[in-house]
């Protein structure tokens, strides 16, 4: 006689679901209990502060399509987290930088150069006192050709910086006793007025400007 895998209640008989069915049940459910706790597992809540670190990203996993706008804020930035290399082309606008935030000691050896600077960025305001020193500023002295002046004799002479410079002042540079009545710059050239002495031998003359 076959015994009847089945249960009764009640009077009435209750089939049990068949191997197949029953592996179909727990597949539906691991799909849908299972994705629904993997997506909620890790979410800002269960984050703690400062639980990720530069070790637990992985290199370029972090770019700019995962970041929303403003989401890196001046507290989200570590000291010394931005270097050189992670700046871009024109990248330090004049909107990021605060009055006097450019200070002397805050600048590396050739950190910021030319191309990582947006034109116009750097204003007199944004300087801290004394940031710019001797030793970050090029003075250029540009001399013209030399003129023989005779007894008595006068001149205007002019020199021109190289391009991208402006001229600052105007001299000349002579080994004689003469008479300087005019020493004037306009944008990259710088004019100088001469004269020699009357009673004076000619003497040899050379217009001098300096650049910056």
């Amino acid at each position: 006689m076959r015994e009847d895998s089945g249960s009764t209640t009640g009077g009435s008989r209750l089939r049990l679901p068949s191997p197949a069915m029953a592996v179909a049940l727990l597949a539906l459910f691991v799909a849908l209990g299972g994705s629904a706790w993997a997506v909620s597992k890790v979410g800002t809540n269960q984050l703690k502060n400062n639980a990720v670190t530069t070790p637990k990203i992985r290199a370029s996993a972090v770019n700019a399509s995962r970041l929303a706008n403003g989401a890196v804020t001046g507290p989200k930035i570590a000291p010394g987290a931005v270097g050189p290399a992670g700046l871009g082309p024109g990248a330090v606008g004049f909107d990021a930088l605060a009055d006097s935030a450019v200070q002397g000691s805050k600048i590396a050896p050739e950190a910021v150069g030319t191309g990582a600077l947006a034109n116009g960025a750097v204003t007199a305001a944004k300087l801290a006192e004394g940031a710019v020193g001797g030793s970050n500023v090029s003075v250029t002295s540009v001399y013209g050709d030399p003129v023989e002046l005779p007894e008595g004799g006068a001149t205007t002479l002019n020199v021109n910086c190289p391009s991208g410079k402006k001229a600052i002042s105007a001299g000349v540079n002579t080994n004689a006793v003469v008479w300087v009545f005019a020493a004037y710059v306009s944008v990259s050239t710088a004019f100088v007025g001469v004269a020699n002495k009357p009673g004076n031998p000619p003497v040899q003359v050379t217009p001098q400007a300096v650049c910056l």
